[in-house]
């Protein structure tokens, strides 16, 4: 399904302005907001809109339902109908969400109303090895015999582990246990874009990406650069990848209002995201996301402006960008000590930061010890958020 001549033209005008294209983030994004709202259809708050899915030739709303939240099965169930009934089309969750509740939701529905397995496509994320047994493991759990996407993790720019993954992907691919091949980042996002970009343009179907660097300009020149590198590789992907944006903020805004997500998710969608994980953890908030007006994705006046805000008013400075990947001259894995720490400070989700942490099998008083006196990590932040003081709280109040 193609995006109308108006919603191209507004999207161009957008990146072109605000410099997503390859330029500065700059401050005039109202003004093209308001140009753009101008010359775009009435907006008919009906349906949900959707669009292109990469190369994959399927169509999906830029509302995704995040299966993360979801804790209880029969609840997560009716959420999940809710959701799909409504219009909704694409599900990510993985097997740890919520300690495997998350995937029994959801094949809780699957098994009582077998017709809602066509409703939506379902992409599962994975560990950074694809594993055949791990995956059978999880069609059992989630009552189907295959998942749209499937998106094992590529945390670093590693050219043998990517190419190990594409060549399974594809083995999976030719025995209808998956029908599309991903990646999954949050750590070196621009690095991994960049290896894919050169070394396998077309090697991947889709990702699943955070989308934190998409932020106004105005903070510290070095999240700028990394913002624009950023955008610019967003870009080139999402000329052959689908985009499945993650940690952009979406679940928490949602909480807030129609309007305050509509805004949100009108400003993804003109960066290149073609659908956005939100996770639902509340009726509430899914009611807010189906009156949020995404019937139409052209920008209006208002949303840049309200976008901004939004950043403003998080206080979640992280960037994603794996700086800190390394950084420590003791191996702590300081980038996913501070995604723990989102989770945590963010998203107000304790026990999955908690269940983040233990995966790490980290030693409690051997990173305590190793973090005294160190500002190793802290000098390569971007936003200045990495450092030995947070680690040791992470570590503290968590292990």
């Amino acid at each position: 399904m193609a995006r109308s001549e108006d919603r191209e033209l507004s999207r161009r005008r957008f990146l072109a302005a605000a410099g997503l294209a390859g330029g500065a983030l700059v401050a005039s994004q109202a003004r093209l907001f308001a140009e753009a709202a101008a010359t775009a259809p009435a907006s008919q708050p009906v349906n949900l809109a959707k669009v292109p899915f990469g190369r994959t030739g399927l169509a999906v709303t830029l509302v995704g339902f995040g299966a993360i939240r979801l804790d209880d099965p029969p609840m997560g169930a009716r959420m999940l109908k809710m959701a799909l009934d409504a219009g909704v089309n694409t599900i990510h969750t993985a097997r740890g969400y919520t300690g495997g509740k998350s995937v029994a939701s959801i094949g809780r529905l699957y098994e009582q109303e077998p017709s809602y397995r066509k409703k939506a496509y379902l992409f599962l994320k994975e560990d950074p090895t694809v594993s055949e047994a791990r995956l059978d493991a999880d069609l059992k759990n989630l009552h189907t015999d295959y998942v749209d996407a499937y998106l094992p993790q590529l945390q670093r720019p590693e050219q043998a582990k990517m190419e190990d993954a594409i060549a399974a992907l594809d083995a999976l691919k030719k025995k209808g246990k998956i029908r599309f091949g991903g990646f999954t980042c949050h750590e070196d996002m621009n690095g991994v874009m960049e290896l894919i970009l050169e070394k396998a343009p077309k090697g991947y179907d889709c990702c699943l990406i955070s989308t934190a660097p998409l932020r106004p300009e105005g903070g510290k020149a070095a999240a700028d650069e990394q913002g624009q590198r950023f955008a610019r590789n967003l870009k080139k992907l999402g000329e052959n990848v689908g985009i499945i944006s993650m940690k952009s903020g979406a679940s928490k805004v949602v909480t807030r209002g129609p309007e305050a997500y509509g805004a949100h998710m009108r400003v993804l969608a003109a960066c290149g995201v073609d659908t956005c994980v939100t996770s639902f953890g509340s009726v509430k908030a899914i009611e807010n996301a189906l009156n949020a007006g995404l019937s139409d994705l052209s920008p209006k006046p208002t949303d840049a402006a309200i976008w901004r805000q939004q950043w403003l008013a998080s206080g979640w400075p992280c960037l994603m960008c794996g700086a800190c990947t390394g950084a420590c001259p003791a191996g702590l894995p300081v980038a996913a000590l501070m995604r723990v720490r989102m989770y945590r400070d963010h998203y107000q989700m304790d026990a999955h930061a908690r269940q983040e942490l233990a995966e790490m099998h980290l030693d409690r008083a051997t990173a305590m010890r190793a973090c005294d006196g160190c500002t190793g990590c802290s000098g390569v932040c971007p936003v200045g958020l990495a450092s030995a003081a947070n680690v040791r709280q992470i570590v503290g109040s968590l292990a």
